[in-house]
């Protein structure tokens, strides 16, 4: 690992709503923003342990989050533009795709690559390891292919190919959503005893899907979309409504350009979401039909492209086009 350090700039602005001086109780300051990365940055993820946040751009740099935010130092195992990242369960291994049509599976605690897959043939925009199986990650791409690799091994294990291109990706339990270019969420399930991914739904929609993630429990998925809609879909199999788009709401202006903004539903019932105003938005969606808008945090100077929520506090991390990314802690609302 390339022990580079990178400066952090404290007190940007606090995470609450008001003028009242935000009291932190998990770290020391309530907002950190985090030098530049080397080109736009794409995603942000907490380990699952919570003590490291995984950004990415150009490389990738980790940071250690305690009561402080501290940089571990970069990675840099992509050729071109690293475009997605998902951690490994334990925390102990990190997977990243890229522009160069590379995957790359490295181990955190030496920085080496434990294995660099060349399956695809295009640029890879997600990754995703899937919930049911860790040792499983599913990618996708701009020539609509999904795959899904055993990280023991080099060769796909799964395939199947969309309509569009692939932008976004999420899991839960056996099944994965797919959000693309074409503007229609699909839903599949994972058939790993007959090798196949199999289609099971389809959520019908005009504008490209920049983002998805499943609710905890799989029953439902949030979107967001190029037009600037959050959008909640219910994903229970039983559910009788012919439509099943059941939250419509509409945060930002429709996007000149494609920068895929992402999004994350937590544990505690909030989604986050970026958009190209420059704000990240949060709801809270314990009641899925009627979400409620919580925050609106600015500070980022180009448009929001990744976002995540801490696992255990209400810690959020986001980033952005100029390549600056954000850590805060979340005041009363």
């Amino acid at each position: 690992m390339s022990l580079v350090k990178y400066e952090v700039q404290k007190k940007l602005q606090q995470y609450a709503q008001d003028n009242v001086l935000q009291k932190t109780k998990f770290l020391n300051d309530p907002v950190y923003m985090l030098s530049d990365h080397q080109g736009a940055a794409n995603e942000v993820h907490f380990s699952p342990n919570g003590s490291i946040l995984a950004s990415c751009a150009e490389e990738i740099i980790l940071w250690s989050i305690t009561d402080t935010v501290k940089s571990i130092g970069a990675l840099r195992p992509h050729s071109r533009a690293i475009t997605s990242l998902s951690w490994y369960a334990d925390s102990t291994k990190l997977a990243s795709v890229s522009a160069d049509t590379t995957i790359c599976i490295q181990d955190i605690p030496t920085g080496t690559i434990i294995r660099r897959i060349k399956t695809h043939k295009e640029i890879i925009n997600t990754c995703q390891f899937l919930k049911f199986d860790q040792n499983l990650l599913a990618t996708g791409d701009d020539a609509n292919m999904i795959y899904i690799h055993d990280i023991r091994t080099k060769d796909a294990v799964m395939s199947r190919k969309s309509n569009s291109p692939v932008v976004s990706l999420a899991s839960n339990g056996t099944s994965l959503a797919v959000g693309g270019i074409d503007g229609i969420l699909y839903i599949n399930t994972i058939q790993q005893n007959d090798s196949k991914i199999e289609l099971m739904t389809r959520f019908k929609g005009d504008t490209p899907i920049f983002g998805c993630s499943f609710k905890k429990d799989g029953l439902y998925c949030a979107v967001v979309t190029a037009d600037g809609y959050m959008r909640i879909y219910d994903n229970k199999f039983y559910y009788q409504e012919v439509d099943r788009l059941i939250a419509n709401e509409r945060f930002a202006e429709d996007q000149i350009e494609i920068i895929p903004t992402r999004c994350v539903w937590s544990d505690t019932n909030l989604i986050a979401a970026g958009s190209t105003d420059g704000i990240l938005r949060i709801w809270d969606a314990e009641n899925e039909k009627n979400p409620i808008l919580k925050y609106s945090l600015p500070g980022h100077k180009g448009s929001v492209t990744g976002v995540d929520i801490h696992p255990n506090y209400p810690i959020v991390a986001s980033c952005d086009s100029n390549g600056s990314v954000i850590v805060g802690e979340l005041g009363d609302s």
